[in-house]
């Protein structure tokens, strides 16, 4: 899934602790690719995060 995102790409992260249990989600532009489990996004504040790439799905 992650795989077909590209630089600039408006992408949906779902947030989750430790354990699975879900904890929020937010909207975030992809700025690059940090190895094979992560991706550097940016988010709407302008903080920079790195989510696994699994957390990570595309908005159509």
């Amino acid at each position: 899934m992650a795989t077909e995102l590209n630089p600039g790409d408006r992408v949906e992260i779902t947030r989750t602790a430790k354990g699975g249990y879900y904890k929020g989600r937010y909207l975030a532009t992809v700025v690059c690719y940090l190895g094979k489990t992560r991706i550097k996004v940016r988010d709407e504040a302008g903080r920079q995060r790195t989510p696994f790439s699994i957390q990570v799905k595309r908005i159509a």
